[in-house]
């Protein structure tokens, strides 16, 4: 079996986190953790070798921004995807140019849209990063 694509989704709804979990369930090539706070997010990061965080924009303790900013450029996860349901007047465009995030999409999230980019960026993962042991914040 080839290996497998590591996703953190850190999302503070509980709706949304089901049924992100319960449309990936069936997708062999992806194993998937979700959380609701940014801590939490924090220790799976270092306890999983993650490739995809997907977070939203707004969370309890921060905003979605605010959490990925704090991981170290060049370090796990090298695909990061916020996802909001308001556009944040050129934020988001802005943090994409300046490589902070790998693209963001908005809500209400469309499974196949974001199945789509999730494979358009696995590919682009290679085998190393693939392996690499989680992050240290």
């Amino acid at each position: 079996m080839k290996d497998r694509i590591t996703i953190l989704y850190l999302d503070p709804e509980p709706n949304n986190l089901h049924a992100f979990s319960a449309w990936f369930r069936r997708k062999a090539e992806y194993e998937c953790h979700t959380c609701s706070q940014v801590e939490e997010a924090i220790v799976l990061l270092q306890r999983y070798p993650v490739h995809i965080l997907l977070a939203d924009q707004p969370t309890p303790e921060s905003t979605g921004m605010e959490f990925l900013v704090r991981i170290p450029a060049g370090s796990q996860p090298p695909v990061k995807i916020v996802l909001t349901a308001h556009r944040e007047s050129g934020l988001l465009e802005k943090a994409v140019k300046e490589g902070v995030i790998t693209t963001y999409l908005c809500k209400p999230v469309d499974f196949e849209e974001l199945e789509r980019w999730m494979r358009v960026v696995s590919g682009q993962l290679s085998v190393v990063s693939k392996k690499d042991k989680g992050i240290s914040l």
